[in-house]
């Protein structure tokens, strides 16, 4: 419903990631639910600025949890460009609903098949 939390996963946040991230905590009614990427030293870095922000994330270093949480209702992808379209079309088929940042994809078949 329109007066529900958005209960956001982000995956992949060194850089724009990261920026996303802050952004998407200063909008109203969004609550960060689960943290992933591959990188243990930056995923420990941005659980630790969670918990002291007051939020108990979900972390994992595998996307593929993230979908399958049933409290994540969006995902927030900013990985490197070559996976863009994989991972936004293991989300979809999660039934999650996706941000993810340009490009789509690298090659115009899995453009047009996400």
């Amino acid at each position: 419903g329109a007066t529900e939390p958005v209960r956001l996963g982000f995956i992949g946040f060194r850089s724009r990631g990261n920026d996303l991230l802050k952004s998407f905590r200063a909008v109203p009614n969004v609550q960060v639910v689960a943290l992933c990427d591959v990188d243990p030293e930056v995923l420990g870095k941005r659980v630790a600025e969670a918990e002291k922000l007051g939020e108990k994330p979900f972390a994992t270093n595998d996307a593929r949890r993230v979908f399958e949480r049933p409290d994540v209702d969006a995902v927030v992808i900013a990985t490197p460009n070559h996976t863009h379209a994989v991972l936004a079309s293991w989300a979809m088929q999660a039934g999650k609903d996706v941000y993810l940042e340009k490009p789509v994809s690298h090659d115009i078949d899995e453009g047009i098949r996400l």
